[in-house]
């Protein structure tokens, strides 16, 4: 995007009601998609180099391995720029769900449990409502679904499909409920904030989602 098409766009933004929300949104979009280079770089080598490294760590983890399904119809119709390299988002990062708590399961105090009700819409965490696991109960199954700092979680199913947030150290620990993808890049070469915007920019201007859908986010 060149400078005056970007300052026209800013422009218009920052005079419309909700602007500031507005404008933080296109500049998201803007990136994910890479079009906030003031060039195009034809050299991909950097990027190529960054992707084998990154395929290489995912090999030498102990992070689950996501299998993801090609569709060569589909795949890659977003024109990228010259110097990015394309992929499945399953080559670069791990994909959990959360464990099923049951009713019975929670207590007055303990282990807190993130529930698709504590995400709100714009990503932040609200805990008024929060339940909790009694830290006793915690065995080695139970464990494995303590968060991390850095994860992306995505709402999969129900009205809020498509809902995410980036965990922070200030809401841990917690351990993840049911209903939401788990995200977690495989290197440190995909960093955990471009991958939480990447998710956005897909729920916000990707997705048709609707307060009535019910689908399942495969």
């Amino acid at each position: 995007m060149n400078p005056e098409q970007f300052l026209k766009e800013f422009n218009t933004f920052i005079n419309a009601p909700n602007g500031i929300q507005q404008l933080r949104e296109y500049i998201w979009h803007l990136a994910v998609n890479g079009a906030l280079s003031l060039g195009e770089f034809s050299d991909k080598s950097s990027a190529v180099n960054d992707f084998n490294s990154l395929i290489e760590s995912r090999e030498n983890n102990d992070l689950k391995v996501t299998k993801w399904v090609e569709d060569n119809e589909s795949s890659f119709s977003t024109k990228c720029p010259n110097s990015w390299v394309s992929c499945h988002l399953g080559e670069v990062v791990s994909i959990r769900t959360g464990h099923a708590f049951k009713s019975a399961d929670y207590v007055s105090s303990g282990e807190r449990i993130l529930r698709v009700t504590n995400i709100n819409t714009d990503g932040s965490f609200n805990f008024s409502n929060v339940k909790f696991f009694n830290r006793e109960k915690i065995d080695k199954k139970i464990a494995n679904y303590y968060l991390e700092a850095g994860e992306v979680i995505v709402v999969m199913v129900g009205g809020s499909l498509g809902k995410s947030s980036l965990i922070i150290d200030e809401i841990l620990p917690s351990l993840l409920n049911q209903n939401m993808w788990r995200l977690k890049p495989y290197s440190e070469k995909l960093l955990p904030e471009f991958l939480y915007l990447t998710i956005k920019d897909l729920n916000n201007n990707r997705l048709e989602i609707t307060p009535s859908t019910h689908g399942h986010l495969k």
